[in-house]
């Protein structure tokens, strides 16, 4: 039986079961879009299908990708600031490369993270000032890494789930880069858009039954 569930407008999810005939299968890819396109936000969690040679299409579509496939695309500069540095002069370098954190690099050695959030709870908030207080004073040490070949989706439900923004990527001991939530949302809604593009061409009989 083939199975497919797609979250509709309000945040439930539309769970549809049956087995197409092989001469229904273009109706079958129609209903499949016509679902996907409801909401504002687009997701395909889950499509397994009996019959591949009709819409392999979709079977083969990888909904995720890998951390890797998203540093491809980034910019190779690691932006990173000393532990000795004050939170201003670490606030005043996100603002100018546009980031909402920086690692802590201290003798090419990785030794935390400071945030926007790092600033605003623990300097703002507490009445104490920017140029007075230094990164070590208030950057995350407790650091939970990613590995490139780690999937956009296993990631992403990690950042959700502990409440974390960026993520610093380690490959054999070695620092590649760093990512965000940000980054995560904009692969899969870039994976979704392909997605549909494929399924609009299959409905325009693009691809063989």
């Amino acid at each position: 039986m083939s199975l497919f569930k797609v979250p509709d407008t309000v945040g439930e999810e539309l769970t549809q079961s049956f087995e197409p005939p092989p001469a229904e299968s273009r109706t079958f890819a129609r209903r499949l879009f016509a679902l996907a396109a409801r909401g504002s936000k687009i997701f395909l969690r889950q499509i397994v299908l009996r019959r591949p040679r009709s819409l392999d299409i979709l079977a083969a579509m990888d909904v995720s990708g890998t951390i890797e496939a998203i540093l491809s695309q980034k910019d190779a500069q690691i932006w990173s600031v000393s532990p000795d540095a004050t939170v201003y002069e670490a606030i005043a370098l996100m603002a100018e490369k546009n980031v909402g954190a920086l690692l802590v690099m201290q003798g090419g050695k990785l030794v935390g993270i400071v945030s926007e959030r790092d600033y605003s709870r623990k300097v703002m908030l507490k009445g104490k000032t920017s140029r007075n207080s230094f990164v070590h004073e208030i950057m995350t040490t407790e650091l939970t890494t990613a590995n490139p070949r780690e999937t956009v989706e296993e990631c992403l439900r990690f950042m959700t789930d502990k409440r974390i923004r960026h993520l610093p990527v380690v490959a054999e001991g070695e620092l590649r880069g760093v990512i965000s939530i940000g980054d995560l949302v904009k692969q899969v809604i870039s994976v979704q858009s392909a997605t549909l593009e494929q399924l609009k061409d299959y409905i325009a009989g693009g691809y063989p039954s």
